[in-house]
């Protein structure tokens, strides 16, 4: 019985605690594809109106075939009804069988049941030492009415020699429990008084004392323990189920995992992680990697446990300690490849954790279509839980930034409407903006169609005027080949501050590069919210871009989002969405993206950065990790044919322009390439956001903002001239 409850304790470390959805909700899928468990829920969700009306005839339906399907829960709320007479004909035999089964299994609740069975002789004759075994069966595990009734016993000299001294402890110890209707509450209070009255002291009884220390499913326990005696594992495994206590648990379930039983070791694995809260006395780093590593030898001698291999997978993925994504990978997969129809929640989290795999670019080439489909196949076996809220999280946003699938909001607000249901808080402000995005679309289809029909063409800007740059973008019908351009819009952060606008930045520039500049979409790597390992990937793919050009290709990088400063060295970082503030190990830092992309063989290589290194956010406060004071970075000289544009200098703030949606910087960036259809030269670019930034943050905020242009050493003299055509 204890293991039974460490491995629900394990899926609730795996999967969290799920949120948001009905009882019913949750688990009629896995009931109706033959879960006992969840079978159990159903049964109560109909009992109990959890998420569907109220009926007691369904409530049975699913009690039996949980009953039937070897479920404890099922067998006694089966048994319950059938005592009761509701939503099935009432028999006392079948109240006791069905009872009696639960109480073997070691459920404390039928088993003081099966007391009160022999007690009153209720589909069984009446037995007063039967009732005493089992009513002492209950008390062992703390049942508060199980406990009552041993005291009962005691008070009475039924099925065990009268003693009011022990029957005043049974008393006390079933208040202190708890579990006990008003009306015995009341009663056994003033039991409680009136043997205090007569004299009598509490004392505690060594037979409970036996009982907790031992076994709660003695027939289990007599079934095995002579095979576990004699080697054999599985019988180990069964005697380790059998025993009350966490001790007799550990030491059995220990035998049985050091002799390569593999449930046993996944038990094990995570006692020692300390992940099992009735356990944490046992955790052990050192012996939590010793069994890792023998988990992962079974693995490869190819002793496929689903459940085995997907939880391993996850520890190495996922704890600090013995991060080897390689072996994650590998685990992963075996678990993919080796189905079992019992454990297809382990499956789909193995299938869904792949996806990661190729979202980020993890020991495999980063690859958004790959991701996509992995995580479609993970959430198609309709798995409702924590860890699944994450994927459908993942998925909801591959079609919100059309990662290897078409733009489609709908099919992204229903898959982060599941995530948040399933209690993914990652996906709560990307929910907000799909309903955001889909109330725009509704109100822009119902401006269009009661809008006038206008017969003459939109006037193009003119220079000076606010305009909205996000229409009206210019188009070059010659596209540029020999470009490349990677482009990531960092908005949504999971341990910061949101910037604001920074997706939308993004997105626009990349028309501009695509539609102004004739860059083509295939030359284009546009990331919304991309994590260190994106970013990464996305440098690997310019530098193999490169190559295929021979020399004579071109780089645009553009980055909008968070930046820190190491407060040690003064040095500075571009921060991923998976990224801390305060942990710079987390961020990439400045200078070796300025280095990498100089060591590439390009003809030139332009980078934008709408972000500020000194700790502040886009609305001017500081970021919650920063110390509250802005920090001046040491300045980060390009190399090699590079030249940077900067959203702000030193201790400055990149500010946004609240009004139309864009960074500060990032609008007057757009609006030179819209007046100019993208043939302004570098030179005349920087002395623009120079000028407009500076004075339009000043109108705007009350503060300067001061764009920097630094050229390489390798271009000092000739960048001025050169454009980003």
């Amino acid at each position: 019985m204890k293991t039974r409850l460490i491995l629900l304790m394990m899926l609730m470390t795996l999967s969290s605690i799920v949120m948001g959805q009905s009882l019913y909700q949750k688990k009629i899928d896995k009931a109706r594809a033959g879960d006992a468990g969840a079978q159990a829920d159903v049964g109560y969700a109909y009992e109990t109106g959890d998420g569907v009306a109220k009926d007691i005839n369904q409530a049975v339906y699913w009690y039996r075939k949980s009953a039937e399907n070897g479920n404890m829960y099922g067998q006694a709320n089966l048994g319950y009804w059938y005592y009761q007479g509701q939503g099935v004909a009432k028999d006392d035999n079948q109240a006791f069988y069905w009872n009696k089964k639960a109480a073997d299994q070691g459920l404390a609740r039928a088993q003081t049941w099966i007391g009160y069975f022999y007690e009153k002789g209720i589909g069984i004759e009446k037995n007063y030492t039967e009732m005493f075994n089992w009513y002492i069966k209950a008390a062992a595990q703390g049942d508060g009415n199980g406990l009552r009734n041993v005291g009962i016993c005691y008070d009475n000299g039924q099925g065990i020699s009268k003693d009011p001294g022990k029957a005043l402890y049974y008393y006390r110890e079933a208040l202190a429990k708890g579990g006990l209707s008003e009306t015995n509450i009341e009663w056994t209070k003033n039991r409680i008084k009136t043997l205090t009255d007569s004299g009598y002291t509490a004392k505690i009884d060594e037979k409970l004392q036996q009982a907790s220390k031992k076994i709660c499913n003695q027939q289990k326990y007599d079934q095995n323990i002579a095979a576990a005696k004699q080697g054999d594992v599985e019988a180990m495994y069964q005697v380790a189920q059998s025993f009350c206590e966490a001790e007799e648990t550990f030491e059995w379930m220990r035998k049985a995992a050091e002799n390569g039983h593999e449930e046993a070791l996944l038990v094990l694995i995570q006692i020692y992680r300390g992940a099992v809260k009735d356990y944490r006395q046992y955790a052990n780093n050192e012996e939590f990697k010793r069994f890792m590593e023998i988990g992962y030898k079974y693995a490869q001698e190819g002793r496929f446990n689903v459940r085995l291999l997907t939880m391993l997978g996850l520890n190495y993925y996922t704890i600090k300690e013995i991060v080897d994504n390689k072996k994650a990978l590998w685990l992963f997969r075996k678990a993919v490849e080796h189905p079992h129809p019992d454990h297809i929640n382990w499956q789909a989290a193995a299938k869904g954790m792949i996806g990661h795999f190729y979202m980020n670019g993890t020991e495999v080439e980063q690859d958004d279509e790959q991701a996509f489909n992995w995580y479609k196949e993970s959430v198609s076996y309709g798995i409702e839980d924590g860890l699944m809220g994450a994927i459908q999280w993942r998925l909801g946003t591959c079609y919100y930034n059309g990662e290897g699938t078409k733009l489609d909001n709908d099919q992204a607000l229903y898959w982060f409407e599941k995530a948040v249901a399933n209690g993914c808080k990652l996906a709560d402000p990307w929910l907000e903006k799909s309903k955001k995005k889909k109330q725009e679309l509704i109100l822009a289809q119902t401006k269009q169609k009661t809008a006038p029909v206008e017969e003459k063409l939109p006037a193009l800007p003119t220079k000076g005027a606010m305009t909205n740059v996000d229409e009206n973008i210019p188009r070059n019908s010659v596209q540029d080949t020999r470009t490349y351009a990677v482009i990531i819009g960092n908005e949504l952060y999971e341990n910061e501050a949101e910037v604001p606008f920074a997706e939308n930045d993004a997105k626009v520039f990349k028309d501009y590069v695509q539609q102004t500049l004739g860059v083509p979409e295939n030359h284009i790597r546009f990331i919304a919210n991309a994590g260190l390992n994106r970013i990464r990937g996305a440098v690997r793919w310019l530098k193999e871009a490169m190559e295929a050009q021979s020399g004579q290709g071109k780089i645009i990088l553009y980055y909008a989002g968070h930046g820190i400063p190491d407060e040690a060295n003064k040095d500075a970082y571009l921060l991923p969405v998976d990224g801390i503030g305060s942990d710079v190990e987390s961020a990439y830092p400045l200078n070796r993206l300025y280095k990498e992309l100089s060591t590439l063989p390009a003809e030139r290589v332009t980078v934008f950065l709408d972000a500020c290194f000194s700790g502040a956010k886009r609305e001017g406060d500081m970021m919650a990790s920063a110390r509250g004071v802005a920090i001046k970075v040491k300045e980060t000289a390009p190399q090699g044919k590079m030249i940077v544009f900067t959203a702000a200098q030193g201790d400055e703030t990149a500010y946004p322009f609240k009004s139309q949606k864009h960074g500060m910087f990032t609008y007057y960036l757009l609006k030179k390439l819209q007046e100019t259809q993208g043939n302004a030269t570098l030179g005349e670019l920087g002395d623009y956001l120079t000028t407009e930034v500076k004075r339009q943050s000043f109108v705007e905020n009350n503060k300067v903002q001061t764009p920097t242009i630094v050229p390489s050493a390798g271009l000092q003299n000739t960048w001025r001239g050169l454009s980003l055509k």
